[in-house]
Order: C-alpha cells, then structure tokens, then sequence
C-alpha cells in the first residue's frame, strides 16, 4: 500500500510539473490518513515509481528533452482529465472519448512489463515500451495512464482544483471537494462574491439611470414638482426595487465614478435636470 501511495503521489507530481516542497508536503499530508496502520515513508529505492518506463531500444527521436516531456505531459493530461470528465467509468470514457480510448488499445501492443530483483530482495515490475518513434510519448502516456488504473488508491485522486486547475487528493473522501485547499477554497469564494457585489452594483445603476430619466422626462411634462429633491426621488425609487438603503450620497458617488460604466451618461442627465431646474426657478 505505501508503494501504491508513492506511485499516485509521483503521478500527481508529473501531472502538475511545478509543485513546491511546500506543495508536496501538503500531498502527503492529504495521502496519510488513506494508509492509516502504515508508517508513511517514501520508499528507499527509486524503482517504485513509474518513472521507470524503460523505451525499447531503436531509430532515437530527435526532438529535445522538453518537447519529449511536454508532449507526453499533454497526453498524460488527457488522459486524466477525461476519465474524470467520464465520472471514472470505463463505459462512459469509451463512449465520450472513442479517440482516447482507441489510442489505449493500440498503445498496449507495445507496452510490456517485466519482473526486476531488487536490492532487497523483492521484486519490482518495470514497464517497457518498445514502440515507433513517433509513437513514443504517447505509449509512455499511456502506460503512466494503465499504472493510474491499477492503482488500488486511485479513488484519492480528485483530479483538478476549481481554482489553480492542480491536481490534488481527497484527504476525507468528501465527494463534492473541487478546492485543493482552504486557501483556494477562500479566494473562489472571494472571487464570486466580489462578482455578486459587482452584478448587484450595476443593476443598481442601471435603476438609477431609468429613475432619472424618467424624472427628467416628468420635469419637462409637468414643470417642477414639488416635494423631495430629484436624487431622493430617485435613491427611493432604487431602494424599493432592490430592498437597499442606499443614501443619496451614493447617487452622487455613482455620478462622479468616472470609472462606471454609466459615467458619462450619468453626468448628462444630472446636468440637464440641473439646468432645467434652473431655468424653472427663474
């Protein structure tokens, strides 16, 4: 189970390519609790990982070290992001992604895994992938893909965070968890909220905009009323239709925002109802 545990934390790692030390700490944090009655610690031979694909010997590749890693890593991503699309059912990922899963089945001709002694004296399978050049990353995808499979603790995977888009584990199992932690989790609720606020704020404006319209249009049809000054008018006719309590300070802040959306109308309108009152005073 511990070598499970360090394989599904490895493939985290590759998936997300620029994790901290901080970050993985955190990994393995969140995979602890799944190995409860076993030590947590990180295998000491270096073969437990499947970063032991060993590539068949043959025609070399001429693309560089990174293109190599970059086009096995959007292989790899393609994988895992749709098998969680799928709802982790195989039925489903066939009948979503008949691609993916063609490429699965012809990937496997050319996967083969062998048994290698270990220093201990266990033993360990490693996974060799002798298959055409151009062919190379993406079998090498796919057996990182079948080793995520056979992983008795994939389940822990909750595949991508809502905010950051990393992949991290479900420590509790929960099944609605889409944060990777409390940190996202704060600033998405932030973000939404400061989107509400914003959406709340415009449709404010946009009352207020009717409101003096409406009040200019009454002021040319049937002189100046009596009564409340205009911005009071229109601060109750907003407070009525969105339940606020809003002061007529906040009319005229909206007024000098040159930053709104609104400004430059805003700034006509209240300039001709001041002129028109101006004229009706004389």
């Amino acid at each position: 189970m511990r070598e499970d545990g360090a394989r599904l934390l490895w493939l985290v790692l590759h998936l997300n390519g620029t994790d901290s030390r901080t970050q993985m700490a955190e990994h393995w944090k969140r995979l602890t609790p799944v190995l409860r009655g076993i030590e947590w610690r990180l295998p000491t031979w270096p073969t437990v990982f499947p970063s032991n694909i060993v590539t068949g010997q043959g025609e070399q590749d001429k693309r560089t070290l990174v293109e190599l890693m970059q086009c096995e890593h959007a292989h790899l991503v393609a994988f895992i992001d749709s098998w969680f699309a799928a709802g982790c059912d195989h039925a489903q990922w066939v009948k979503r992604y008949p691609d993916l899963a063609a490429n699965l089945d012809k990937c496997c001709q050319y996967i083969r895994v062998r048994i290698q002694s270990l220093a201990d004296g266990g033993l360990q399978p490693v996974t060799t992938v002798e298959s055409p050049v151009e062919e190379r990353t993406l079998c090498q995808a796919t057996a990182r893909f079948i080793d995520y499979l056979r992983n008795p603790l994939r389940d822990v995977l909750a595949g991508r965070c809502k905010r950051c888009g990393r992949y991290f584990f479900n420590r509790k199992g929960y099944e609605q968890m889409v944060y990777c932690s409390q940190n996202c989790r704060w600033d998405a609720h932030n973000a939404e909220k400061g989107q509400s606020r914003e959406l709340g704020q415009h449709r404010m404006e946009t009352t207020a905009l009717t409101a003096m319209r409406k009040w200019f249009n009454t002021l040319n049809a049937e002189g100046k009323p009596n009564g409340k000054s205009w911005k009071q008018e229109v601060i109750a006719v907003v407070n009525k239709k969105h339940g606020g309590h809003c002061k007529p300070k906040w009319l005229t802040r909206t007024i000098n925002n040159s930053n709104g959306k609104y400004h430059r109308q805003f700034i006509r309108l209240r300039d001709a109802i001041e002129r028109r009152l101006a004229a009706a005073d004389q």
